[in-house]
């Protein structure tokens, strides 16, 4: 990266200083809040992305063997590709609880010859595989995308970004079983995070990203209010 500097963020330190932080659905928290039917959900869980397991042993797209290109992105770039996805990650429990896993780096890159600061969200699960569509990304694992916008939205307006493995095309012999997750309706800015019996979430980091600028600016408003009633 030509990085001159490293500095591990401390994920705690950054939530009590931002006000604003959303907490997350206490349901989706604890293994309390998975639904009745637990087998049945597992097995939705399993299903509904692309790795089997999530990318603790193997993935159901193999990187030995397919030949993927190395990306460095903000996930707020990436676009789901599918409607719906399960609250939990199989074998790794809600996705919720997997967000504080994900480590915030700080490094100073360059950028068009000059130095800015950017933060590098490494998850405890594989990369994730896209595919571009001109200058767009479509994530193959939605589950996977959706924690990593959480791990941006906590740090923003922090420009942050992920490592991911991209391609122009699916080789043929994955595509009939990852067509199945191309169901987006809404451009890929929007993702429900529900299972059979309960709905945890319907997610848009543009829409979190207003409630916390809102948040900003109704703060500052007020210091500058209060500060006149003081004169």
């Amino acid at each position: 990266f030509g990085s001159s500097r490293v500095v591990l963020f401390h994920r705690a330190v950054t939530l009590r200083e931002n006000p604003c932080t959303r907490s997350l659905p206490m349901d989706a928290r604890s293994g309390g809040g998975q639904p009745e039917g637990e087998d049945d959900e597992e097995g939705e869980a399993r299903e509904n992305d692309g790795a089997d397991n999530d990318g603790e042993q193997c993935d159901d797209i193999d990187d030995s063997i397919e030949e993927w290109d190395e990306l460095f992105v903000n996930p707020l770039r990436v676009r789901f590709t599918q409607e719906k996805i399960h609250p939990f990650f199989y074998r790794r429990g809600p996705i919720v609880n997997v967000v504080p896993k994900i480590r915030p780096i700080l490094r100073t890159v360059e950028d068009s010859g000059e130095e800015e600061e950017v933060v590098d969200l490494v998850p405890p699960f594989n990369p994730i595989h896209c595919l571009r569509k001109g200058e767009e990304l479509w994530t193959l694992d939605n589950r996977r995308l959706y924690a990593m916008q959480l791990a941006a939205m906590e740090l923003w307006p922090q420009k942050c970004r992920m490592r991911v493995l991209s391609r122009n095309r699916l080789p043929r012999h994955k595509l009939k079983s990852q067509y199945r997750k191309f169901s987006t309706t809404t451009e890929g800015t929007t993702v429900s995070v529900c299972a059979r019996y309960q709905q945890f979430d319907t997610w848009s980091w543009l829409e979190r990203a207003v409630e916390l600028e809102w948040c900003i600016f109704s703060q500052r408003l007020w210091r500058v209010f209060f500060g006149f009633e003081n004169l």
